[in-house]
């Protein structure tokens, strides 16, 4: 019956390392699947904006070319209809048009004339000084429409001098209807005559039609009847078109102009992709298409992205997230895995007392490689973005989406880091691998290095961090650097469970023989449920199923261990959920005790301080100009070498541990990182190896690695190493001490 009872128990303990993945890579799923969503609607919302701009600015630029030729008009009914070829160029030339109207052809005016008004016209115009002007094409019409001025006269304008436009469909079908309406008209895509370049391309007109002065224009016939003749600007396409939108690239966009609504080679008026290269590039991932009246002619245009345009969005950070929440879910599922196992060989252990004990004592050994390998794991890819990261730093960022990536993933690293930690140190603890290191501390002394380590954190959520401590030295016998992690872990959580704006306040008294530090915050609270938990190992004061304040709930485990091995106890209160919290450490004090003399560095200096210790017969005394890296992984060797080139170095690298001897003692550089777990040669074997040739004496030794733990950094200094750094790398730390 005990074991009938047990299998729904059997099943939740081995079927939860499985639950976690899945839930874990759903939650994934839906991170990734939300900022790509994300991404996808901004980077819709900046290409229709971009879209709307080029209409905008093309709908403005032609607005004002109708309004130039309402100008030019202007001048025909000042001069009673018939202006003077000195008045109509002294005109023109006003106007600027290269300056105040690129895009522009020219200005002209053709006249509207009967069969029998030719002969004296042309006669007019030779006698006047056009002695060559002629109108053309031959053939009888029932009316002429000539081009009589066409100013600037430069080399493309006189060709079309004399030119009978009513002669050809296209721009007759334009001045038809812009005489019967009244209005300025486009015409349709045609071949003006002053293209006589080898290199032709296709234009449009815009008219305004002129009547005689005096005569009524209300109905189509009394127009048709006063029609004088036209105002007309002509426009060679693509000169145009690139006048208003800016050469090709200077826009994410690229855009297509037809002249109609339909789409093809015979409608194009306007494609602003370079070449046939660009045109024919991979399919955009934002397409548009837009139509627009310009002067009663209806243009379409067709609107994508170009590869700039899309190699700036933001979807950078869709494999960040993606990657991010895959290493947090292998992880969960190994930590469920780990504890799975270990709770199945403590009920195995109850059973057989004596194979339990070897059990057990296998477990403890199995569980210390799995969290040593598994933080070496998670360093080296955090170790090879990290560096990446620094090679963007040094490099300016001038795209702000791409700065707000680089900022999210640097913040993403700091807080991979930091679980792994705590993961691994949580795990020293319980096997007792930790031993504090205890002296005379004034506790006072701790607590601010640990607010000043956080504050950047209080501001960044723009919480209002409050401090009240005790005018008399607070001393008591502890181990600093521990002591300093339980302060920042208390004071961590709650700025992180506090929403913006908040307030975090710490305070630290003496109540008889004890010193009491107080945690309180203004945050979301804990449930009289999770008050009996929340020291427990994986365990969060707030549990959701969005995870959104992340962790793996071992900081507050971490903080009751450490403060237990001070002799002291750690109190968690809450009035309910959205209450805020307070949490209460008491340690003993020592009564009676003289203020120390020196201060414990904090954490941060005194691991600085072990890693950047050189033996002096070997620590150099100039700046370091020459470097080898040995490392195999690809990413982490290639962006830790272009940072250090980035800042001047000289670098050489090799991509494992043979090569990397060879290179070493071929001609010793000033400073060697070396990666411990190198294919056919260990980076404990290259040092020992080092340490033996007299030439390499003065080169400084630096283990690169993933492993952390007290025994790897006694190994690598017992190896030969001079110094030793756990991946990811802080800048800082290897910048110290490579200008050492």
């Amino acid at each position: 019956m005990e074991k009938q009872r047990g299998k729904p128990v059997w099943f939740l303990g081995k079927g939860t390392p499985l639950l976690v993945l899945l839930v874990a890579l759903l939650l994934t799923a839906c991170a990734t699947s939300y900022v790509a969503n994300s991404v996808q609607v901004k980077e819709r919302e900046r290409f229709n904006n971009e879209v709307q701009s080029i209409i905008a600015h093309l709908t403005e630029r032609m607005d004002a070319y109708v309004e130039l030729l309402r100008a030019t008009r202007g001048l025909w009914a000042a001069a009673g209809g018939s202006p003077r070829p000195a008045q109509f160029h002294a005109f023109v030339r006003s106007l600027e048009l290269e300056n105040n109207f690129q895009g522009v052809q020219g200005i002209g005016f053709s006249a509207r004339l009967l069969p029998q008004e030719v002969t004296a016209t042309v006669a007019g115009l030779r006698s006047a000084g056009h002695k060559e002007f002629a109108v053309h094409p031959a053939g009888l019409r029932g009316e002429y429409h000539p081009i009589l001025f066409l100013e600037p006269q430069d080399a493309r304008n006189r060709v079309a001098l004399g030119y009978d436009m009513f002669a050809e469909p296209v721009r007759r079908a334009a001045m038809e209807r812009a005489r019967d309406t009244g209005a300025p008209v486009l015409s349709g895509r045609v071949m003006l005559l002053q293209e006589t370049d080898q290199e032709r391309q296709t234009g449009f007109l815009l008219y305004l039609p002129v009547y005689r002065k005096g005569r009524p224009v209300e109905t189509l016939d009394q127009r048709r009847a006063a029609l004088l003749g036209f105002v007309y600007s002509p426009f060679r396409a693509d000169y145009l078109f690139q006048a208003v939108l800016g050469p090709s690239g200077e826009r994410g966009t690229w855009v297509e102009i037809h002249d109609g609504p339909d789409l093809g080679n015979a409608s194009l008026l306007h494609d602003s992709a370079a070449d046939d290269q660009q045109r024919t590039a991979s399919p955009a991932r934002n397409v548009a298409m837009r139509r627009m009246a310009v002067a009663g002619r209806l243009w379409t245009l067709r609107f994508r992205t170009t590869p700039a345009f899309e190699q700036s969005s933001s979807a950078i950070l869709v494999p960040f997230v993606l990657g991010g929440g895959l290493a947090v879910s292998l992880l969960l599922f190994a930590l469920s895995l780990l504890q799975y196992r270990e709770r199945e060989s403590a009920e195995r252990a109850s059973d057989e007392l004596r194979q339990s004990g070897e059990a057990l004592r296998e477990a403890g050994r199995a569980k210390d490689e799995f969290l040593a390998m598994l933080g070496h794991e998670l360093r080296n890819p955090l170790g090879a973005i990290s560096n990446a990261l620094q090679v963007m730093s040094v490099r300016e960022i001038s795209d702000p989406h791409l700065r707000r990536a680089h900022a999210v993933v640097e913040r993403q690293i700091r807080h991979q880091t930091r679980l792994i930690e705590d993961l691994l140190d949580v795990s020293r603890v319980n096997s007792g691998k930790i031993a504090l290191q205890c002296e005379l501390v004034d506790f006072k002394e701790v607590v601010c290095r640990a607010v000043e380590g956080l504050q950047w954190a209080a501001d960044e959520q723009q919480h209002r961090l409050i401090t009240q401590f005790c005018e008399q030295d607070v001393l008591i016998h502890g181990d600093s650097v521990r002591l300093e992690q339980v302060v920042a872990n208390l004071l961590h959580n709650a700025i992180k469970y506090t929403p913006a704006g908040g307030v975090v306040e710490l305070g630290l008294h003496t109540e008889g023989r004890l010193a009491v530090l107080t945690v309180r915050d203004t945050g979301v609270g804990i449930s009289a449920y999770m008050l009996g938990r929340i020291f427990d190992v994986f365990t969060q004061a707030q549990i959701s199923i969005d995870r959104s304040k992340g962790g793996l709930g071992l900081g507050l485990t971490l903080v009751r261990n450490l403060v237990c091995m001070h002799g002291g106890s750690v109190e968690a209160r809450s009035e309910g959920i959205g209450m805020g919290s307070e949490f209460l450490v008491r340690i003993p004090l020592l009564v009676g005790a003289q203020r120390p003399t020196r201060v414990t560095p904090s954490a941060e200096a005194e691991t600085a301080e072990a890693e950047t210790a050189t033996p002096p017969s070997t620590r150099l005394q100039r700046t370091v100009r020459r470097v080898l890296i040995v490392e195999d992984i690809k990413d982490a060797r290639e962006t830790l070498q272009e940072l250090l080139e980035l800042q001047g170095y000289e670098v050489e690298a090799a991509p494992n541990g043979r090569e990397g001897l060879a290179k070493l003692l071929e001609s010793p550089p000033d400073v060697a990182l070396i990666d411990i777990g190198l294919p056919g040669m260990s980076g404990y074997e290259i040092a020992s190896r080092a340490r033996m040739e007299p030439r390499v004496a003065g080169v400084r030794l630096v283990a690169l690695t993933g492993y952390g733990q007290p025994e790897d950094r006694q190994r690598a200094l017992d190896a030969g190493f001079d110094a030793h750094f756990v991946k990811p790398i802080d800048p800082a730390a290897l910048e110290r001490m490579l200008i050492a």
